[in-house]
């Protein structure tokens, strides 16, 4: 996905990382997650792909509302520690919607798949920096 880094790297990288450095990766793949979980709800819409008692729409637009919140949350944290995080990117261009449904839920799977790896990421990153900044 366009803008959003690689939750997955080697532990020997991750470990090496500093916790300023790993708040920031967090913030910045989080920054980009949530404008791609809103482009998929508009997919998600627009190929019909909505049904059931739950739409996916609006998981995913109550997912990027939690992302907002979170992106705001890491970005404090980096206050705290005086840190002033560089500029976020430019929000996304508009990307090409899928054409078909087949397309859509490929593109529905890659983002929520992104999604879940960096929620991992980021529940790692901040468990281990709580071990140096105890309640």
């Amino acid at each position: 996905m366009d803008g959003v880094p690689a939750a997955s790297i080697p532990y020997g990288t991750w470990r090496s990382l500093g916790h300023q450095a790993r708040i920031l990766a967090d913030l910045r793949a989080y920054s980009r997650l949530g404008e791609w979980l809103g482009l998929l709800a508009a997919d998600q819409w627009a190929l019909g792909l909505e049904s059931g008692p739950k739409p996916l729409a609006q998981e995913l637009r109550a997912n990027g509302a939690l992302v907002q919140g979170l992106v705001a949350n890491l970005a404090d944290i980096l206050a705290t520690q005086g840190l002033r995080p560089s500029p976020l990117p430019a929000p996304l261009p508009d990307a090409p919607s899928p054409t078909s449904a087949f397309q859509g839920k490929i593109h529905g799977y890659l983002i929520c798949r992104d999604y879940r790896d960096w929620s991992v990421r980021t529940h790692r990153d901040l468990l281990w920096m709580s071990y140096d900044f105890p309640t």
